[in-house]
């Protein structure tokens, strides 16, 4: 073999190459449009709530095998509906769609809403029209809608009260002290957050006067005292299988003597969300949770029963 077929043969193999690493990236790693929530994210940001839709993109369009790319709009046809809605967005779900809280401070917390939809998709505006801010309460929204700020994504912002008379007594962590949250990415829901200034506590008191629905006194009794323990928190879920959510909870306390009340905190919270999937919706929702540590727990749940009713509510 001369010198002039290596080097033709080289030539050919680098050129094989690229071609298959270009195709790898077309096809699994090319993102038009895409842009993470980090563009848009607060400096004292103490909880991340993060979701990737994308993720289950492909067992959302198996549910809803009515709507396809040539039926892009469901027609106003009965007074229940107030308009003609798009649902070609079923099929191009958001890339990712981010819910930040910063640290408390003297009177309210600031909330941030990010949205990152593919390009060309009807999801924002439909977002909008369907008043999707007004359905977000606890958060008082500086507006309507989300404000596109680039092609790329839009945004929209809000404050949460906070109850003053908790941050009296004894100081607690700043969000200098314990650090923003980290995100690992990957997963369908992921939540980090570290309960700087009793954050914890401010956004359960706003949330649970905003959403509590009868019969949870006793799992948000027990939720209040627990939460003032902890020092961090992640949570993921993920579709492990059809018709299958599985979630991994991970919380660090700041002071051990609280476990006995995160014991109860974990056990009554379990109880009242799958009394309430199962009385609501028929869904079933059960796990457990252990301690590794003398400060650290860790559980996993799951969540079945929801595709029928899915499926039913996306006209399969």
């Amino acid at each position: 073999m001369t010198r002039t077929h290596l080097i033709a043969g080289g030539i050919v193999l680098i050129g094989a190459l690229s071609a298959a690493l270009i195709t790898l990236f077309v096809l699994f790693l090319y993102e038009p449009g895409r842009e993470r929530h980090a563009v848009a994210m607060p400096d004292d940001t103490a909880i991340r709530v993060v979701m990737e839709p994308a993720r289950v993109q492909r067992y959302v369009s198996s549910l809803a095998p009515g709507i396809t790319r040539f039926v892009s709009t469901v027609p106003k046809v009965t007074s229940m509906q107030s308009r003609a809605f798009r649902v070609d967005w079923v099929h191009a779900m958001p890339y990712e769609i981010a819910l930040l809280f910063s640290a408390p401070g003297n009177n309210t917390m600031d909330a941030t809403l990010f949205i990152n939809p593919l390009p060309e998709s009807s999801f924002l505006s439909e977002f909008n029209a369907w008043g999707a801010l007004r359905e977000l309460r606890g958060v008082a929204w500086s507006g309507s809608g989300a404000r596109e700020v680039t092609p790329a994504y839009a945004t929209a912002s809000g404050t949460v009260p906070v109850n003053a008379s908790w941050n009296a007594g004894a100081q607690k962590p700043s969000i200098h002290a314990l650090g923003t949250p980290e995100i690992e990415g990957g997963h369908w829901l992921e939540v980090a957050a570290v309960n700087a200034d009793d954050v914890f506590s401010h956004l359960y008191a706003a949330m649970d006067r905003a959403w509590r629905q009868p019969g949870t006194e006793a799992s948000a009794a027990a939720l209040t005292r627990a939460l003032p323990y902890l020092r961090r928190a992640r949570l993921t879920g993920d579709l492990t299988a059809d018709d299958e959510l599985y979630f991994v909870i991970l919380l660090e306390l700041a002071d051990p003597a609280g476990r006995a009340a995160v014991d109860e905190a974990m056990a009554a919270v379990a109880d009242a969300m799958a009394a309430g999937f199962a009385d609501r919706w028929g869904w079933s929702f059960g796990g457990g949770f252990g301690w590794t540590g003398p400060a650290a727990l860790e559980g996993s749940y799951h969540l079945r029963g929801f595709e029928a009713r899915l499926r039913r509510a996306m006209g399969g």
